[in-house]
């Protein structure tokens, strides 16, 4: 056995695996939680078969910051240009808008299920920084 192999691509695979896992948030629960009362078990197979391409992105997403340093954006801009980079950020940008806007609705939810007053939470969540915007984490 090559331990110098494996601690080498255990360097590369550590983060991406990690950052696969931290995906799990409040919106891809409700989703889930929503397909599963939707569909039941019907979408099961296409749910492992999204499994696939979903690991091997997470992994080469993982694998390009490690290695090269650089964001997607970065990677984007350097080898196709500034142009190909804006169109790939405006598709980015609004999805970060709206997985922002399935958070909040999620932790919405979660308060209304507690019985828990929405806006109050939700204002204290969202409060203004000194330094790059709103969203700060409490």
């Amino acid at each position: 056995m090559d331990y110098a192999k494996i601690k080498d691509y255990m360097r590369t695979f550590g983060p991406a695996w990690l950052v696969m896992i931290a995906d799990v948030d409040v919106a891809s629960i409700v989703t889930g939680l929503q397909v599963g009362a939707s569909w039941g078990y019907r979408m099961v197979l296409v749910m492992l078969l999204l499994a696939v391409p979903l690991f091997v992105i997470q992994d080469v997403a993982g694998t390009l910051g490690t290695v090269s340093g650089m964001g997607l954006g970065t990677a984007i801009r350097r080898l196709y240009g500034r142009r190909v980079a804006t169109a790939a950020a405006i598709p980015m940008a609004l999805l970060d808008v709206l997985e922002y806007v399935a958070e909040y609705a999620g932790i919405a939810l979660g308060l209304g299920l507690l019985g828990l007053p929405v806006l109050p939470v939700l204002l204290a969540r969202v409060r203004p920084t000194h330094s790059s915007g709103l969203d700060r984490p409490l």
